[in-house]
């Protein structure tokens, strides 16, 4: 009974809002865009679709890669030093099929910001700079609730970071890859999805010990039950506004 009772009012401290209701229908905001990834692949599994519409409406595009993504070949089919740079060309060629650019890759090793709050306070301090520097109207980072230690480091960061900007105000969106959430918005990603598939598939390292696609769209399709046209496909974000 006391386990009961702790999960009931877990449960109601985390769900007892005013935010229970569907998300909202809407469009990519306009303006620049930057993009915080964990891995090379988070920002096309993750927002690919809403990516390729900014291109379209002319906004620039950039994808910031946090660490080298070293850990995903367990069957050690190339060196270390192979996998990085094979994932980098992969990023680069997913990001151009998307109408964007690489922003950078910072070759964290995998997992090095969940080792110390100190690992945390310096990659946010690093972003906060970064932001500041290139001063997007919008950036988009993984939620803090994600289940892969790499994307909860990056999303914590992220948080931080934008307390100790100087001087950019963007608008801070957070989105999904692994662990879905209380969605705010809902983007339709219907006519541009043969293109985030595209992307998708130039990940042929990371697609070989699994096969992503029906993982990655089966949570697109899920997320169309919320739009009003009858798009097939859609992408969520949470709306945290401005820092």
């Amino acid at each position: 009974m006391a386990d009961l009772s702790a999960l009931w009012e877990r449960l109601h401290r985390e769900y007892a809002t005013d935010r229970q209701r569907p998300p909202r229908e809407g469009t990519p905001p306009r303006g620049s865009v930057l993009v915080l990834a964990p891995h090379p692949d988070d920002e096309t599994f993750g927002l690919g679709g809403t990516l390729a519409l900014h291109a379209r409406q002319g906004d620039r595009v950039e994808v910031l890669y946090l660490t080298d993504g070293g850990h995903g070949d367990p069957d050690g089919h190339w060196s270390r030093a192979e996998l990085v740079a094979l994932r980098q060309q992969e990023a680069q060629a997913a990001v151009a099929i998307l109408g964007g650019q690489v922003a950078g890759f910072w070759e964290y090793p995998d997992s090095y910001p969940t080792v110390s709050q100190e690992a945390l306070d310096d990659l946010s301090g690093r972003l906060a700079a970064f932001v500041d520097d290139r001063a997007p109207a919008t950036v988009y980072f993984p939620w803090p609730g994600e289940s892969h230690q790499d994307h909860w480091a990056a999303g914590i960061a992220t948080v931080r970071a934008a307390r100790r900007l100087r001087g950019a105000r963007p608008r801070l969106r957070a989105y999904e890859v692994w662990s879905p959430f209380l969605a705010d918005e809902v983007i339709d990603v219907s006519g541009v999805y043969d293109v985030k598939l595209r992307a998708a598939a130039a990940y042929q390292s990371q697609l070989r010990y699994k096969d992503y696609f029906p993982i990655i769209q089966g949570l697109n399709a899920y997320r169309a039950l919320f739009l009003r046209g009858g798009g097939k496909y859609a992408e969520a974000f949470l709306e945290t506004g401005a820092p």
